[in-house]
């Protein structure tokens, strides 16, 4: 089933086994986070509406993707040459955006929500007058920016050095020479990495639940 979200204009495909059957049910858009209520007789693929006082206005600026499939992960890849990532990203199973530029890349960061963010020292470099995405994400609140995996190609540093990516405040540092020559071989420790931070993020949330329910 397709639904079209009236307030971005997003195409989103919900799987018809999550759709209930003569029932209303409503979900947040994926890429403009605003509400849609898909009424019964909608569920043959029209549009759902969103109720005025629900709709958030996405900045302008932003184009959002045009497939956002319920429940798949997304990831921001911000590269000058971002076909090796986007194909990385796309085996790990994510869905992958491409900003063209700062200003969509950032605007976008903070008004929707990705499971991981990859950036690069080439893209931080292109002459911009906005914060660079590393502050960016620096600035996000911790509720917002802990959900994310953020990867940062550069230069100077060893990859998968934990000083440098604790420095840098992303989770994982990769070399710039190991990702233009050594790419394959960095998928399986790069997946581990990913692993090993869902499911911390995973026992997190668990946590919550325990305190918040006591």
């Amino acid at each position: 089933m397709e639904i079209t979200c009236q307030n971005c204009n997003a195409q989103i495909k919900v799987p018809d086994q999550k759709v209930p059957k003569d029932q209303p049910f409503a979900f947040k858009c994926p890429s403009c986070q605003g509400r849609i209520i898909v009424e019964p007789s909608q569920s043959s693929g029209a549009s759902g509406d969103l109720p005025k006082s629900e709709i958030h206005t996405p900045p302008a600026g932003i184009a959002p993707m045009k497939v956002m499939d319920i429940g798949k992960r997304t990831a921001m890849i911000c590269h000058t040459k971002p076909d090796p990532l986007k194909r990385l990203a796309h085996e790990f199973g994510y869905q992958a955006y491409l900003p063209g530029d700062h200003v969509t890349a950032i605007k976008s960061l903070r008004f929707n929500e990705y499971n991981m963010v990859i950036c690069s020292s080439e893209f931080e470099r292109i002459p911009h007058d906005r914060a660079t995405i590393l502050q960016t994400l620096q600035r996000l609140g911790m509720e917002k920016r802990r959900k994310m995996f953020v990867i940062f190609i550069g230069e100077d540093h060893s990859s998968f050095d934990r000083m440098t990516a604790f420095a840098m405040s992303v989770n994982l540092f990769i070399a710039k020479s190991d990702f233009e020559n050594n790419l394959n071989k960095l998928m399986a420790p790069i997946k581990n990495e990913l692993g090993e931070h869902e499911l911390n993020y995973f026992i997190f949330n668990k946590t919550l639940t325990v305190i918040g329910g006591a």
